[in-house]
């Protein structure tokens, strides 16, 4: 628990700072390099044979320099309504027990990880370019940009305060209070009483910092996209807690744990590259649902 906080606080400050006092190019970089090793990561936790994990590697490398160069406005709009029609099915399948998701998972997972972290990567690069009463030239996302325009870093910051304080609120109040259990069958651990707290607690935290802090009003509109928000955190969560069950693993750092011989009487010590946490998959996966709906709800 101490090294789950710890771990959450330095990730937070690092990210914070960089969206605070880093150029566009650099947090495109930094978002990039993430999403690049977050699909290797899927592709080791699905013990993708080497030469198809180095093919699709390739694939989305590939495909990311294509989206850079050849971006436009309805290429934008294009992908996040299918990024958002997905993640729509997901959430119905997970609500209704239909399995489609596990099946999904199955029997393509190498397409659907390349779908999701391409799609997530291109949304969170494209937040300048998907106004829809004001059409920007998206050519070269922020890898183009040498400064932020229109506030842009504030708004990723507004998605990454939200999306944390989902996930700490579900954290800290399923672990004290939780007993009704969620989805039994997917994630046994997670709990009703966390659900609904994410949901409430992150509103209601937004609401008196906009009304109070900042003087800026809260619609109607706000409330229903910053709940759909927090609600798409958990099926997130548990989109990868199905790749993990599939695959038998607990969490998704297989790729940042390493074993060290201890000298003397041969014992083996486990050191994580993030202390208290699982991969980067088990990091980002409340963000990869809330992104396409974020961004929609930003740039209506």
């Amino acid at each position: 628990m101490h090294n789950r906080t710890k771990t959450a606080l330095l990730l937070a400050s690092f990210f914070l700072l960089a969206l605070l006092l880093s150029p566009p190019y650099f947090i495109a970089a930094i978002i990039s390099a993430i999403s690049l090793l977050a699909y290797y990561e899927w592709l080791t936790l699905i013990r993708a044979k080497w030469y198809v994990r180095n093919y699709f590697f390739g694939m989305l490398f590939f495909l990311m320099v294509v989206l850079v160069f050849y971006s436009n406005h309805n290429m934008t709009a294009t992908i996040n309504s299918m990024h958002i029609i997905f993640w729509l099915i997901i959430s119905l399948d997970i609500i209704l027990g239909s399995n489609l998701t596990k099946r999904l998972l199955q029997k393509i997972p190498v397409l659907v990880g390349l779908f999701v972290i391409l799609f997530s990567w291109y949304s969170l690069l494209s937040f300048n370019a998907s106004s829809s009463t004001i059409v920007n030239d998206s050519q070269g996302l922020l890898f183009s940009k040498t400064s932020f325009e229109d506030s842009l870093n504030y708004y990723f910051i507004l998605l990454f305060v939200l999306v944390s304080l989902s996930d700490t609120s579900a954290y800290i109040c399923g672990k004290k209070i939780g007993s009704i259990p969620l989805v039994k069958t997917i994630s046994p651990n997670k709990t009703l009483e966390g659900f609904l707290s994410s949901l409430l607690i992150p509103l209601v935290i937004i609401y008196f910092s906009f009304s109070h802090l900042f003087n800026i009003p809260i619609l109607a509109v706000d409330f229903l996209f910053i709940l759909l928000c927090c609600a798409s955190c958990t099926v997130g969560d548990l989109f990868i807690s199905i790749l993990k069950r599939n695959n038998q693993v607990k969490d998704s750092g297989e790729l940042f744990r390493f074993d060290n011989v201890i000298s003397g009487d041969g014992d083996i010590s486990t050191t994580e590259l993030l202390p208290g946490h699982g991969g980067i998959l088990d990091r980002i996966d409340s963000y990869l649902p809330a992104i396409p709906i974020f961004q929609f709800w930003l740039f209506l």
